[in-house]
């Protein structure tokens, strides 16, 4: 985590490196410290695919699917054709 901590000390403003820093989080099972991250990215870029990727999952494994499906909405409106086209 030193890595991140230094990236956003250089650059605080970063939604990736939010981003990333949830990610890794939620695989190290931190799960309240990754939507923090989660949600801080995208304080910063509300459109950011990954951060809204990545909660949707995170709102999936804590058994909160209509919050997850809220983050699919946003990653339709985000990419082109619809996030959902790209499931299937």
């Amino acid at each position: 985590m030193q890595y991140f901590n230094r990236a956003l000390k250089d650059s605080p403003d970063n939604a990736d490196t939010y981003n990333r820093l949830g990610f890794s989080y939620r695989k190290l099972e931190m799960t309240e410290k990754g939507f923090a991250q989660y949600c801080r990215a995208l304080e910063f870029n509300p459109k950011h695919r990954g951060a809204n990727e990545y909660l949707g999952e995170l709102f999936l494994e804590t058994d909160q699917p209509a919050k997850a499906e809220e983050r699919l909405k946003v990653l339709d409106k985000a990419c082109a054709g619809g996030a959902r086209n790209m499931l299937n």
